[in-house]
């Protein structure tokens, strides 16, 4: 028996819902980390939703080089989150007879981007008052992102609007500001989307090491909107000075 380890990958590592990714599978000796070349070796690719619940898998024969890559497998937008693996198939290989062990653990995170666009006017000059106003979007097609989603926007880092998104993704809020000491007086808006998930759904890919232990093959991460820093997805800021 020759024992041999999979250095499992998944790529991108972050994606969104209904994305392709790709599987790939570098098998290895144990003992030395060189790469097990020279055999066609089955490979097992599994994809595992809500922790082993369900399962569908394809297997594969490796390239002569010890790789083997399965592409274009679409992480579907429906359901729970999913995670995957991948395992060599017990087989004999001429005089060989490899032995599959522990395989390195992968991090997903899958997440819908946003983009955020803030603007600011002053429609009556000489009037103080400022309409802000803005839309969030998906990144990944330009849709609008439901209403009701919450969104922040500080001014000269104090909270000045606190509201949610509207039909279209869209929001606006008024502010009066006024030049301090008749001198150009300088302010600094910042809008964050928030996401409305604050937990988010997991999964977890288990398999067991040869003396039975288990470990997580494969975690994926799912937000409904990625949070950035302090929760908020997507950051958009705005300087601008009144005279």
């Amino acid at each position: 028996m020759i024992s041999l380890a999979v250095l499992f990958d998944v790529t991108p590592k972050e994606f969104q819902l209904g994305d392709n990714v790709t599987l790939t599978a570098e098998i290895k000796y144990a003992g030395t980390n060189d790469t097990f070349t020279g055999y066609n070796v089955q490979v097992e690719f599994i994809d595992v939703h809500n922790d082993s619940l369900t399962t569908n898998s394809t297997t594969i024969e490796s390239n002569l080089d010890g790789t083997a890559t399965l592409n274009h497998v679409v992480y579907l937008i429906a359901g729970s989150p999913h995670a995957f693996k991948a395992r060599i198939i017990n087989q004999i290989l001429g005089d060989k007879q490899p032995q599959d062990i522990v395989s390195n653990p992968v991090q997903l995170t899958v997440s819908k981007t946003t983009k955020l666009f803030l603007n600011v006017t002053r429609p009556d000059p000489p009037s103080t008052n400022h309409h802000f106003f803005g839309n969030v979007t998906y990144t990944y097609d330009g849709s609008a992102v439901p209403a009701g989603l919450a969104l922040n926007v500080t001014i000269n880092q104090t909270l000045c609007y606190q509201g949610s998104t509207q039909q279209g993704g869209t929001f606006n809020f008024d502010v009066d500001l006024k030049a301090v000491g008749n001198a150009a007086t300088p302010y600094e808006v910042l809008a964050s989307f928030e996401d409305n998930v604050t937990v988010a759904a997991n999964c977890t890919a288990w398999a067991k090491t040869p003396d039975g232990q288990d470990y997580a093959a494969c975690t994926t991460v799912q937000y409904g909107y990625k949070p950035a820093s302090e929760g908020s997805s997507v950051d958009h800021l705005i300087c601008f000075a009144v005279s």
